[in-house]
């Protein structure tokens, strides 16, 4: 069902598509009526793994846990992120990409439940992708919770958010296309 897969954008006078304020995703999830379900992330960050092995520069992208179910993708093993693990200061689990489970940890079946250093903490490997899964981009090896600060609900700046969400069966692109447009001209 990829073709009900859509991006989310908004736009300024200045800038035509800019990545959604978590904002934004609050109020777009709450009022909409034609997306099954909506996630935000954080595309693209990096981590320096150290520990096993030479330390390095690790691609990450920070996701919800609704982020996977709405991709209609799951971990090979282990599991996906809990809502909890969304929270500030409950988010030091890791998901892995295939690529990078064989070559740093050998394709260890037992890594699920370890601990591995990021930024110099420690981080439980909760799950490893599936070998051809690819998510914001093909360089990402790494997931984590996505975490969203409070404060951030509470103003329309910080346009940092990538969004994507699933069309409900029957509703086309147009149609999403004009309740957001609707929904955007409330918020203004």
């Amino acid at each position: 069902d990829s073709e009900r897969l859509v991006a989310i954008w908004t736009h300024t006078p200045q800038v035509d598509r800019l990545p959604l304020a978590a904002a934004d995703h609050r109020d777009i999830k709450e009022q909409n009526s034609v997306f099954e379900d909506i996630a935000i992330l954080r595309g693209s960050a990096n981590y320096n793994l150290s520990g096993d092995g030479q330390p390095e520069w690790l691609q990450a992208s920070s996701i919800p846990a609704n982020l996977f179910p709405l991709l209609k993708v799951e971990p090979a093993f282990g599991r996906n992120f809990t809502p909890e693990e969304n929270q500030l200061g409950r988010d030091h689990e890791v998901i892995l990409s295939y690529a990078l489970w064989q070559r740093r940890y050998g394709s260890d079946p037992n890594i699920i439940g370890k601990d591995i250093r990021l930024e110099n903490l420690p981080y439980t490997v909760v799950g490893v992708m599936g070998a051809n899964f690819q998510y914001p981009n093909r360089e990402t090896q790494i997931w984590t919770p996505l975490t969203i600060n409070p404060a951030d609900f509470q103003t329309r700046t910080g346009y940092g958010h990538l969004a994507i969400a699933r069309l409900k069966p029957g509703v086309t692109l147009t149609q999403a296309q004009n309740e957001l447009t609707t929904i955007a001209g409330r918020l203004a």
